[in-house]
């Protein structure tokens, strides 16, 4: 059916919601959420970007210390997977991914 309504998976589309809603809160549209509050911007420094492997799964430190854009925030450090798996730690995982073309 996914196929058929040419829909991308479910995980790539939460994906973008998170990462649209992160930049309403950076450009402040939404204004009920302080992005200082919460996330910490990194300072300009060198570009970290981890290998990349088709079809493999891995859980390398690096992958989450990547900062590929000027608008970068500090990464949460996280030690449950409960905490690992919420909006903010997630999405800056991501958002410090992007390139700055996007």
């Amino acid at each position: 059916m996914l196929r058929k309504l040419e829909l991308p998976p479910l995980q790539d589309r939460r994906r973008a919601k998170r990462l649209t809603l992160l930049y309403k809160v950076v450009v402040v549209h939404v204004s009920a959420i302080s992005i200082e509050r919460y996330l910490e911007p990194l300072r300009p420094k060198r570009t970290i970007r981890a290998k990349q492997y088709e079809d493999y799964i891995h859980h390398n430190i690096v992958c989450n210390l990547v900062n590929n854009n000027s608008k970068c925030f500090e990464t949460i450090p996280a030690n449950t997977v409960l905490f690992q798996n919420s909006f903010f730690v997630k999405t800056v995982i991501d958002w410090n991914r992007l390139s700055m073309t996007l």
